[in-house]
């Protein structure tokens, strides 16, 4: 599953207005099969929307400063989609809770390709549930959810072709995305069974963008405010992370995404050799059987330890099977806040968390429940 942000616009409305226009042209008239006609903009609950109304609908929710943003997702092979609208639908409803916004979108889906995707158009505001309209900013972590919630709901149309039993998922309640904030403070501090740990504050936010390791512990923010994960296992490994270039990076995540690709034969291979193992860190029969078919249990993902956008491979030793929440939403948002901003080619030394025990599953049955620890306000009196 491949999920991109292709740019979003701001400016004067008249200027947002034209290149608003041209895009929803490009996305409805771009030339497709031999006989194909235009294709249809549908929107959260309209199934056929003329590009007039869909241009008014976006632009009347957006303000100078953002008017509209532009996201692509695009399904592997080995992932179903069978009804594009109701599954984009899903996925930007999900996007919505996160965000804890009433969101304005439309969408037109291009199945003349080799990777069929849906291209969609999300307006620069939205409304809280107290009637504030305020902007939708998306950063990394959300685009990482985007492709969380539209992997899952893939999977789910398989199991409802399979006639596999459903499992219901809930979104969690929107939550700020960023660093933690304790307002009114120029210091925080950790307090933890094993020593104390004090955190610079800038403009009033914590300063936890970098990992930092105790024993064999890796401390990691959590996205809800003033929190941190302690997990077991991991260490920081510091080294230069250059931005490979898009196209590189493409063909490796189409070799690990695509049908029979590499992450289904690891799955294949890792239940073949080690499902006593993965029973006993609570994989029931349902999640065994997916595996033997190449799809990743429910709420787990295959992880590169170094990411596909810089020196890592799909080679076996670079994957781990690790559970969504908490774990690999955490890790992976926070090297996604370490490697905002970056452009293809651009270096940075980075303190990078990769697992230091030869893991089949993570968390393995000994460490279930991560420990979570409060980040409380730094007690200036003495």
């Amino acid at each position: 599953m491949i999920v991109s942000g292709t740019g979003y616009v701001t400016g004067p409305r008249a200027e947002a207005g034209q290149r608003l226009e041209a895009h929803l042209k490009y996305i409805q008239y771009r030339a497709g099969e031999e006989g194909e006609g235009p294709r249809t903009v549908f929107g959260e609950t309209e199934d056929t929307l003329a590009l007039r109304e869909a241009h008014g609908m976006i632009l009347d929710q957006g303000r100078e400063g953002l008017r509209f943003h532009k996201i692509v997702i695009s399904p592997a092979e080995s992932e179903r989609v069978g009804d594009w609208q109701a599954f984009t639908r899903q996925v930007m409803d999900d996007l919505g809770q996160r965000v804890g916004l009433q969101l304005t979108w439309c969408a037109t889906v291009h199945e003349n390709t080799d990777h069929p995707h849906v291209h969609i158009v999300l307006a620069g505001d939205g409304e809280r549930a107290d009637g504030q309209v305020v902007q939708a900013r998306l950063y990394t972590p959300h685009y990482e959810f985007l492709r969380e919630r539209a992997e899952w709901h893939t999977e789910q149309a398989w199991d409802r072709l399979l006639d596999r039993p459903q499992e219901q998922e809930t979104i969690p309640a929107w939550q700020d995305t960023g660093t933690e904030v304790v307002r009114g403070r120029d210091e925080a501090t950790l307090r933890a069974d094993d020593g104390i740990r004090t955190y610079l504050c800038v403009n009033g936010e914590i300063d936890t963008g970098g990992a930092f390791i105790e024993g064999d512990n890796l401390y990691l923010p959590r996205k809800q405010a003033q929190t941190l994960l302690r997990y077991e296992g991991w260490a920081v490994k510091q080294y230069t992370y250059t931005k490979r270039e898009r196209d590189e990076s493409a063909r490796l995540r189409k070799e690990f995404d695509e049908y029979n690709g590499v992450r289904g034969e690891y799955l294949k291979r890792l239940v073949d050799t080690h499902e006593a193992e993965l029973r006993a860190a609570g994989l029931p029969d349902a999640d065994i059987m997916r595996m033997r078919d190449g799809y990743c249990p429910k709420n787990y993902q295959v992880h590169h330890k170094l990411s596909l956008d810089d020196e890592g491979t799909n080679e076996e030793g670079n994957l781990l099977l690790i559970r969504n929440q908490s774990e690999h939403t955490a890790i992976t948002s926070t090297q996604n806040r370490m490697t905002d901003g970056m452009r293809h080619g651009d270096s940075r030394v980075l303190d990078w968390p990769v697992p230091v025990r030869p893991y089949v599953i993570y968390p393995p049955a000994e460490a279930l429940t991560p420990h979570e620890i409060p980040l409380m306000p730094h007690d200036h009196g003495g």
